[in-house]
């Protein structure tokens, strides 16, 4: 009796651990500039830092361009010999 209830808890802290850390917060935005829309999602993750010793979150911004609707697919020659890892 006393393995389940120890499995139950340690299954409860881990949930809530996993929900207060590790869940993502998603913020959508969108601008039209003429027939264009321009999306920018932004979510913010969490990771141990061993630096510092404890959670850090770090929020990252996505951009997306559509068209009609659609998301404009950009040429990958577009992306090189830039110096960015990103358009």
């Amino acid at each position: 009796m006393i393995g389940v209830i120890s499995v139950v808890l340690l299954l409860d802290v881990g949930m809530w651990i996993k929900k207060q850390y590790f869940s993502a917060q998603d913020e959508v935005k969108e601008f039209t500039h003429g027939p264009f829309v321009i999306r920018m999602k932004r979510f913010i993750t969490s990771d141990f830092n061993l630096n510092y010793g404890k959670f850090c979150e770090r929020t990252n911004i996505a951009y997306s361009v559509l068209y009609n609707g659609k998301v404009v697919e950009f040429p990958a020659a577009l992306q090189s010999n830039t110096g960015f890892s990103h358009m």
